[in-house]
């Protein structure tokens, strides 16, 4: 790997001086070990990790995660806006979509609410409106939260050059800014939004480009099409791309594999199996050589050659070697890469700036500079997780306080009761931390303190000159009888009915995640002395909450939680693709279309094995997930179908992962059938079944025999009985057109459900 620190530090002292010059800093979120912090372009951190989560700045303030729930900070870390939403997306328009309480709302800069969180589903503003719904309609508000558009649409989008495309009264239609509403025809597919006066359509099976009152200025005729860009549009006829021009005559002949947007005057292109770069007369500028190749971007673009990403410029020489296992865009001058398994930054000149050493890592953002005359920051060391389960009655706690001034007071917080921190006082130490540059109010804290039995939450306050601070809360779980021997169940649900890209949207995925988290909430609702865990832990993500990394996000929270003896469940109700290598993947909210970028965008069945086999505990997975191109336009007679499923990809991947390791894996189907939903149902037809064997739901077989849940007759459910009840139901509820396939290997029979009646 390249690395002249001569260059590394003629960057380094450009972007300083420019950032001073500006009044600003440069600033990008890390991970390292297990939680994301800040550091400046120098890789120095200016934020210590300590959050579950950090987002890029935007407009000069980031969303980041703690104890679960969401806030926004600046360059210093200092909360801004302190954390107690559900969920936060980054500023845009100098407003900020925010989830309280289960509802969406918009703040602006101050926290203050510009419009309450009372929407059931919003979206991020563009044209100067954010699409809302509130009672199962859609409206617009702009950014002061006030209607331009009240709320009588079915669904709704966002605005692009002047027009958003929504629902009406059953009919899908192009709006402006005014609320004029064109009707579309009746149409297989369309885009949601707009480019250079025209979007992409499909009816009869063929694609076609609509413009903005609603005709067809471009007749269907292909088999696929892509949005138009400076004045070029790729599309497939006979299985090859080509490019058109506004009025749908060709200017570019199909002849190419595959064909990407034009950026900068080039082309991505695929030819003879490799990918290279043409101009806009169709002319290659750069031969095919590469595979993978993605749009030029401020005269770089990234490229995959023999395994490895670098960057090119537009003559295709490598500026940037290919030598990292990922390698994400450049922002301000600055680039995270992968390389060994750690993310480091590389400059636009191909130089290392900061060494790899971190989990992971986002992009670099101006944040504006900052006084340091802050209250104290505080950062929890011990307990260093959100939740810790402890065997002992005593635990002692450790912790570091930052501050500019003079420190007026510290205390310590045990299930609201104030603890006065003296060195000497139930073994309290105290240690003030020097430094050499300047006179330091740092001080180090360690104190021991008795627990309580059940949840012990626990934070440290301090005050200065500024005013004062709380650190993040810790829940330290504590048992002292026969209940402490209960393991902990953890449970991720994901169902995604609605995609990104839309074509694969499904109907029922999400109320599959939403009614199986249902069902273990109210396990978790039971009297101790009933339960099979002494917690249950439930995350849900839906739709739009699903992408490959907010998934890949829960489960590394969930590994590290869950410890020996306790359960991991996986329940996912989605796509399942596999690509042109073999290779199993689940489709997420944010992949890419088709299948070309599985390997990217998608959440890998290969890497989920991975991270399944460095679980302590067990771990069960339930896909109601199969292999699908085609998403929810397979019809029949009313019945949706998600595809078919090659189980065998999936389970070889995983016991090539596991190894001996015990497994136990559930699929919705056997190889090459069809899961199915159904509006009776409201479900697939495998969650369905799952949820009716924990409700004891009687069915019989198509001979007579009666279907029992229990068959023991213990009052549980165990992953045996499991796998036998919805094999059966599903034929039943199918007319034997699906097959669950349950593979259970080096593992006995796990309890995973009290019924009702135990």
């Amino acid at each position: 790997m390249r690395n002249l620190r001569i260059a590394g530090i003629f960057l380094l002292f450009a972007t300083v001086a420019f950032a001073q010059n500006e009044q600003t800093l440069l600033i990008a979120p890390v991970k390292d070990n297990g939680k994301w912090g800040y550091i400046n372009d120098a890789g120095k951190f200016v934020v210590f990790p300590k959050y579950e989560f950090a987002n890029d700045f935007s407009e000069g303030l980031a969303a980041v995660k703690v104890n679960g729930i969401w806030g926004f900070v600046n360059g210093n870390g200092k909360y801004v806006i302190d954390p107690q939403y559900d969920d936060a997306y980054n500023f845009n328009s100098g407003v900020a979509r925010v989830k309280q309480n289960g509802l969406w709302g918009f703040i602006d800069k101050q926290g203050k609410f510009i419009a309450e969180p009372y929407y059931e589903q919003a979206g991020d503003f563009s044209d100067g409106l954010a699409p809302v719904s509130l009672g199962g309609k859609f409206g617009y508000i702009n950014i002061h939260g006030d209607y331009v558009l009240t709320p009588q649409f079915d669904d709704a989008y966002d605005f692009s050059e002047g027009y958003a495309l929504v629902s009406l009264n059953g009919s899908w239609g192009y709006i402006d800014i005014a609320g004029s509403f064109v009707e579309l025809p009746a149409l297989e597919d369309l885009s949601n939004f707009t480019t250079e006066g025209l979007s992409v359509a499909r009816l009869n099976g063929k694609y076609g480009y609509l413009n903005t009152q609603g005709g067809f200025a471009i007749n269907p005729q292909f088999e696929d099409a892509r949005h138009f860009s400076e004045n070029l549009a790729a599309v497939a006829r006979n299985k090859k791309y080509g490019y058109i021009d506004h009025t749908g005559a060709y200017a570019i002949n199909p002849v190419y594999e595959d064909a990407d947007y034009f950026k900068e005057k080039l082309a991505a292109v695929r030819f003879n199996g490799h990918y290279g770069y043409i101009n806009t007369t169709g002319a290659f500028v750069i031969i095919p050589q590469f595979e993978d190749a993605q749009p030029f971007c401020e005269g770089l673009a990234k490229v995959k050659f023999e395994g490895r990403f670098g960057f090119i410029n537009n003559r295709g020489e490598f500026v940037v070697a290919p030598e990292y296992k990922w390698a994400n865009d450049f922002s301000e001058g600055l680039a995270s890469v992968e390389w060994n398994g750690q993310f480091g930054f590389i400059s636009s000149l191909g130089w290392t700036v900061i060494e790899p050493q971190f989990e992971d890592a986002g992009s670099f953002k101006k944040v504006p500079l900052i006084n340091s005359t802050e209250k104290p920051v505080i950062t929890m060391e011990a307990p260093a997780e959100p939740v810790s389960t402890v065997q002992q009655s005593e635990y002692t706690i450790k912790a570091h306080i930052s501050s500019s001034t003079q420190l007026a007071d510290y205390l310590l917080v045990v299930n609201n009761q104030l603890h006065d921190l003296q060195p000497g006082i139930k073994g309290t130490r105290i240690k003030k931390i020097a430094k050499s540059d300047n006179e330091s109010f740092d001080v180090a804290i360690e104190t021991t303190i008795p627990l309580q039995e059940g949840v012990n939450e626990i934070y440290i306050r301090a005050v200065n000159n500024n005013g004062s601070a709380n650190s993040d809360v810790r829940k330290v779980l504590y048992y002292g009888n026969e209940f402490a021997q209960k393991p902990n169940l953890y449970l991720l649900t994901v169902g995604i009915a609605k995609y990104e890209q839309s074509q694969y949207n499904i109907n029922f995925a999400d109320d599959d995640a939403t009614d199986f988290a249902d069902m273990f909430y109210k396990q978790s609702k039971l009297p101790e002395e009933q339960r099979l865990f002494k917690n249950i832990v439930i995350e849900k993500l839906v739709n739009e909450e699903a992408t490959t990394q907010n998934i890949k996000k829960a489960i590394y929270d969930m590994k590290k939680m869950a410890v020996k003896g306790d359960l991991f469940v996986l329940h996912i109700s989605s796509h399942g693709e596999i690509d042109t290598q073999g290779d199993f993947y689940i489709r997420t909210f944010d992949t890419d279309a088709g299948i070309d970028y599985l390997s990217i965008s998608a959440l890998s069945n290969k890497w989920l094995a991975e991270q399944i086999r460095e679980f302590d505990c067990t771990v069960v997975q339930l896909f109601d997930a199969c292999h699908s191109g085609s998403g929810s336009s397979d019809l029949i007679d009313g019945l949706a179908l998600k595809g078919s499923l090659s189980t065998d990809v999936a389970v070889r991947e995983l016991k090539e992962a596991l190894q001996s390791k015990a497994m136990y894996f559930f699929a919705s189907s056997s190889r090459m059938q069809m899961s199915q939903e159904r509006k009776e149902w409201e479900n697939g037809a495998f969650t369905e079944a799952m949820l009716n064997c924990f409700a004891q739901k009687p069915y019989t077989t198509f001979n007579g025999q009666p279907i029992v849940a229990d068959l023991n007759s213990d009052g549980f459910i165990n992953t045996t009985e499991l796998s036998e009840y919805v094999a059966k139901v599903v034929k039943v509820l199918t007319n034997g057109q699906q097959t669950p396939k349950a593979t259970i290997e080096n593992g006995e029979p796990i309890n995973i459900y009290v019924l009702p009646n135990k």
